[in-house]
């Protein structure tokens, strides 16, 4: 039997697996480091997405200039979480724009990370978010990655199903690559 399921429904699935937390280390600074070049770039926006969501979220209202998306994401679930979790995320987001500018020559801010910036997004979360302690990151990734250990998972998730990806500019490759 053949089942017919809509382009719009699988697009969304196909979009909803495309959003992520690349916890790469248990430091935001070292796991930016990590990321390849084409995540230095999307995570910014992404993350920059999550954490305008959770505030848009928890106060029922478009209150960031970035509408809410990928609401009932994992990862965006996990940073909305606790205050720890989202300072992480907001830490890593600060140290992929310093990757950003180190690895392209830029001297000024990616859009989204001054967005966060210009709008205080980091104070709005600090006030509306519980500080429940930082918790293991949610593992967006294929089942036969996930282990106890994110970062360990993670790092296998680049080895095995970002490897086309793994391009690194005034940066050397990670160790365990």
């Amino acid at each position: 039997m053949v089942v017919l399921v809509p382009c719009s429904t699988i697009q969304r699935i196909h979009r909803d697996r495309l959003m992520n937390i690349f916890y790469l280390d248990h430091n935001p600074v070292t796991a930016a480091r990590y990321h390849c070049n084409k995540h230095v770039v999307k995570m910014i926006l992404e993350s920059a997405q999550m954490l305008c969501t959770i505030i848009n979220e928890v106060r029922g209202e478009q209150y960031t200039p970035y509408k809410s998306t990928h609401k009932n994401h994992p990862c965006t679930l996990w940073a909305g979480h606790s205050l720890q979790n989202a300072q992480w995320l907001y830490d890593l987001t600060r140290a992929l724009n310093e990757e950003y500018k180190h690895r392209f020559n830029h001297d000024t801010d990616h859009k989204s990370f001054r967005m966060l910036e210009d709008n205080n997004i980091r104070g709005y979360l600090a006030y509306y978010l519980e500080d429940r302690g930082f918790t293991q990151p949610a593992q967006a990734m294929p089942e036969y990655l996930k282990s106890d250990d994110a970062v360990f998972s993670y790092r296998l998730y680049y080895q095995l199903e970002k490897a086309d990806l793994l391009q690194y500019t005034n940066r050397e490759r990670p160790y365990w690559l």
